[in-house]
């Protein structure tokens, strides 16, 4: 250590060369590394969610939530699984173990055997896969209220017309990278149906549903 300082002591000149060396390095890395506000951490969850529009919680549970569940067991380096079922809705929140070797690798192979899943209804949307991290949590959270309260659907008509005005405003901000809408009520359209005039018409009953099931996201359903 001694023979180094002694050596570095008689070489000022070197000395400057490479003090000046790391503080140009330094300055470069200020100014090229990359800075976020709101750095990514992530939490070892992920999320599965598929929409099956018309169908109960029980269809729901037997035909998207449980073969996906039962896909996500075959996997190793998997904690936990919590599946919920709702009306026309899935969800499957699923915990990478956190002493797995490779976290990374279990996530693709989660993603991978989500692709295998292929015996869902033909009316479900394709399961959207969320890995759960700081990305994804939001930022900022704006409420869009009627201070009188919603008294009919042209009060809430114009509040859906305002957040629509924002949103798009907020897109064109080029720090925005997603927005996400809630509180929205589903858009409905009942058909009421004269027996007696399909009769005279002679059309079915099915040839109806089969046409505005054709035409809609939604499944007719016949009381």
């Amino acid at each position: 250590m001694r023979r180094i300082i002694r050596y570095f002591a008689e070489q000022p000149l070197l000395v400057n060369i490479i003090s000046i060396a790391i503080l140009i390095s330094g300055l470069l890395f200020m100014f090229t590394a990359k800075r976020e506000a709101f750095p990514k951490v992530d939490f070892d969850w992920v999320v599965i969610l598929t929409v099956y529009p018309g169908a109960t919680a029980e269809d729901v549970e037997k035909y998207v939530t449980i073969p996906i569940e039962t896909k996500m067991k075959e996997i190793d380096g998997i904690e936990e699984i919590h599946g919920n079922s709702l009306e026309a809705r899935s969800s499957i929140a699923i915990k990478v173990d956190p002493d797995a070797r490779d976290k990374e690798k279990t996530i693709s192979d989660i993603r991978d055997a989500l692709d295998k899943v292929t015996d869902l209804p033909e009316d479900a949307e394709d399961p959207e896969f969320i890995e759960l991290n700081t990305a994804s949590t939001p930022v900022l959270e704006v409420s869009i209220i009627n201070k009188d309260g919603i008294k009919s659907d042209k009060d809430e008509f114009e509040l859906r017309r305002y957040a629509k005005i924002l949103e798009d405003r907020l897109l064109e901000l080029p720090t925005v990278g997603k927005i996400d809408k809630k509180g929205y009520r589903d858009r409905e359209m009942i058909v009421e149906i004269v027996p007696e005039k399909l009769q005279f018409l002679h059309v079915a009953i099915n040839e109806v549903i089969n046409a505005l099931a054709k035409k809609t996201s939604i499944s007719p359903v016949v009381l």
